[in-house]
């Protein structure tokens, strides 16, 4: 199998020389779904910012991070870093849509991740398939109307909906991907939609099989997860539980999926 991601010696410290990441040393392979564990403050997010350089801020960042045996992240100029982030499915912790226009619409945002992603022009069309496909656009049990649709602004959304637009701008637009990077996927969700995040994630992974997905999540209802990679005060551990989904919103079918 194909090395996608791979982490050699990753530390860093904060500007007061206090080290948060420490020594971090792990690879993903083609067809894994890889999740970090760990308490809060752990460094999870972390780890995860740094193969996206994100946050760089005032910390001291060293070691190797390579994306498919390719040059050091952490080594690369600002084209080459554009141009790896346009190739990756990376949704991060935190959805804010405050800073996009007034008249940005859903279909805007989703239009300029497939754009950089791969130059893809998609109609309206296109992306009401998107959500129907991965059971995503939902309507009003009352009125049967979209609550969720294409000309919405993505600032006036409720936090689960910006949730879910970041993560099918993200994800469901760059499905074939080979690399998907997930931080808590399920916040401000409500069960249903938990449910139909961890659908889409199981659709990812069966439709394409080769991909790496890493996922940060404190919920185990993922059943497409095949391994745990756990996170102590900034430092793997050993860890040798195998993962099990817990049946918190119900029971999976043997295909891996929930219904909604």
């Amino acid at each position: 199998m194909e090395t996608i991601l791979e982490i050699k010696n990753l530390n860093i410290a904060l500007s007061n020389g206090v080290k948060i990441i420490k020594d971090v040393s792990f690879a993903i392979k083609s067809g894994e779904v890889v999740t970090i564990i760990g308490e809060n403050g752990s460094g999870k997010s972390t780890i995860l910012k740094a193969i996206m350089r994100e946050d760089e801020g005032q910390k001291t960042i060293a070691g190797a991070i390579s994306y498919c045996g390719g040059k050091n992240i952490l080594q690369m100029n600002e084209n080459e870093l554009q141009h790896f982030r346009s190739t990756v499915a990376y949704v991060s912790q935190r959805d804010d849509y405050n800073f996009v226009g007034k008249r940005m619409t859903v279909f805007d945002i989703m239009m300029d991740s497939a754009r950089l992603y791969s130059a893809q022009t998609l109609t309206k069309d296109d992306i009401r398939q998107l959500f129907d496909k991965y059971q995503l656009r939902i309507y009003d049990e009352n009125s049967g109307k979209p609550l969720f649709y294409e000309k919405s602004s993505p600032a006036k959304l409720s936090g689960g909906q910006q949730r879910l637009l970041s993560i099918i701008s993200s994800v469901a637009v760059r499905q074939n991907a080979k690399l998907f990077i997930i931080d808590e996927p399920l916040n401000n969700l409500d069960f249903k939609n938990a449910k139909r995040v961890s659908n889409l994630i199981t659709k990812i992974h069966r439709e394409n099989p080769e991909a790496a997905i890493l996922l940060v999540t404190h919920c185990r209802i993922f059943p497409a997860i095949t391994r745990l990679i756990s996170i102590e005060k900034g430092a793997i551990v050993p860890n040798e539980e195998a993962y099990r989904c817990f049946n918190c919103f119900g029971k999976a079918d043997n295909d891996g999926y929930y219904e909604v």
